[in-house]
């Protein structure tokens, strides 16, 4: 069996204690270190999309009145939005357009029926118009909501 010299829990409580000194000393290194313009990564917000609707021949329709919805002529419409990001930055934002449609229930609730995030792999920059077929088919004489998300 091996034994030191001297107080060895004194020893062991000494090598714990630098080490700990050793790590409060850096982290108050890094505390103090202001962040320079080089460090600072600029970022910015999702807005909301503009340009949200049903694709049509002459372009984006999208009724706003529930009392008088638009009629769709096909069950998996192809659906848009124009993503935006809160403020220009360089390099371009990453941006996808979360697309949901709800249908109206009998009691006026509203259910989920459709979610998808467009596109669906990889991403695109600010104020770029993404678009999606539906791939959910709708049922012929009912109301549906479509949101969009940035």
């Amino acid at each position: 069996m091996y034994k030191s010299k001297g107080n060895r829990g004194y020893g062991l409580f000494k090598g714990r204690l630098m080490n700990r000194l050793g790590v409060l000393a850096a982290a108050g290194l890094l505390a103090l270190a202001p962040l320079t313009e080089a460090h600072a990564v600029e970022t910015s917000a999702p807005s909301v999309p503009t340009e949200q609707g049903i694709v049509r021949g002459g372009g984006v329709g999208c009724a706003t009145d529930e009392s008088a919805p638009d009629t769709v002529g096909s069950p998996r419409p192809q659906l848009t939005a124009r993503v935006h990001d809160e403020a220009d930055v360089s390099p371009s934002p990453n941006l996808r357009a979360d697309v949901t449609i709800d249908s109206r229930n009998p009691d006026g609730s509203w259910t989920r029926v459709a979610d998808s995030l467009v596109p669906s792999t990889g991403f695109v920059s600010d104020d770029m118009r993404v678009t999606t077929v539906l791939s959910t088919t709708l049922a012929p004489a009912t109301v549906y909501r479509m949101s969009a998300a940035t």
